[in-house]
């Protein structure tokens, strides 16, 4: 593709660029105007959420790139979101120590999960049944929500420091978590007693997703490597060691052995769970890479970055489809 150079001027907000591989359209609009943490596919597919420095929750269109609806509440960074199973709610973590729950349909709140303040929130899941909702806490704990009434089932002890991401298990009777005391826990919903340490990661461990169908993870941690884990099986069963700075973000391929990671070295890399193979390097961010996230139907992947960005990217062939690109003001040149 040649490079193509446009400056815009921008006198009044912010301006959204959309790239695909057949030209240039651009929107303009007030957009995240800082760091996007986080990003989200809804269930069908049709949605994606975001969550920025900015403090605002966003959903966008992912044919058409438009912008659907803000939700403003949080007031502090949002740090992930979240779907729940049947795409109804948007759960959205924060460094306010809340999680927000919103109703996709109009982007009305519904509740807040309180955490208390400075009590960041790092990371959620919802159950698979989507009746509960676990939340990653700065204080090392992990804390079992009823998403319905916004009543605490129960706090769960045990890390020696933050935790940074959770998962359920396949069936909803474990939950997984990943903390900076550079281990992954696996937990009794059902009595908060602790089943397993898994052991391997040599710095805090940041990420984490589960395969589907089954009982592996992949994880992503400070010390730049990736791994693949058989829950109940102990140690790691694959090692990626090709990223040159923290991992951030890590996302399982639903339909194919796939995973994704995003890193500070400013990647996204694909990578086979089976053999630990690199598919494929993913360049055009031009800051830290946050957050990774399939589609449901395993064609697209979506990156959010430091750059201010939120880029689409072909599965199969590893090409860009399409970059929101925020313009925070003044020229800014694309090239």
């Amino acid at each position: 593709m040649a490079h193509r150079k446009l400056a815009l001027l921008a006198l009044m907000g912010i301006s959204i660029m959309l790239l695909s591989g057949c030209g240039l359209d651009f929107w303009r609009g007030p957009e995240h105007r800082d760091t996007v943490h986080t990003v989200a596919f809804s269930p069908d597919g049709a949605l994606l959420a975001s969550g920025s420095t900015d403090m605002t929750v966003r959903l966008w269109n992912v044919a058409t790139g438009d912008r659907v609806r803000v939700m403003r509440g949080h007031d502090a960074h949002v740090l992930m979101v979240r779907f729940n199973p049947t795409g109804t709610r948007l759960a959205s973590a924060s460094a306010d120590g809340t999680v927000r729950i919103w109703n996709v349909a109009d982007g009305s709140h519904v509740r807040t999960l309180e955490h208390g303040a400075g009590n960041f929130v790092y990371g959620i899941a919802f159950s698979p049944e989507g009746q509960r909702l676990a939340a990653a806490c700065l204080d090392g704990d992990i804390r079992v929500w009823n998403v319905a009434t916004g009543g605490l089932i129960r706090t769960i002890t045990g890390h020696t420091r933050a935790v940074r991401d959770v998962v359920f298990s396949q069936d909803g009777t474990r939950i997984i978590s990943a903390s900076e005391d550079n281990t992954i826990r696996v937990w009794s919903v059902d009595t908060g007693a602790e089943i397993e340490t898994l052991w391997g990661h040599t710095a805090s461990v940041l990420s984490l997703a589960r395969a589907p169908g089954g009982h592996r993870l992949v994880s992503g941690s400070v010390d730049t490597n990736v791994r693949i884990w058989d829950v109940g099986n102990g140690g790691p069963t694959q090692l990626m060691d090709g990223h040159t700075g923290w991992v951030n973000g890590v996302s399982w391929s639903p339909v194919q052995a796939l995973v994704a990671s995003a890193s500070d070295d400013r990647s996204v890399r694909l990578w086979n769970p089976d053999t630990g193979a690199q598919v494929r390097r993913l360049d055009g961010h031009e800051a830290r890479v946050r957050s990774v996230a399939f589609s449901p139907n395993g064609q697209m992947l979506a990156s959010s970055s430091d750059d201010h960005t939120i880029r689409y990217w072909d599965v199969a062939t590893g090409q860009p489809l399409r970059t929101l690109e925020l313009d925070l003001g003044g020229a800014h040149v694309l090239d």
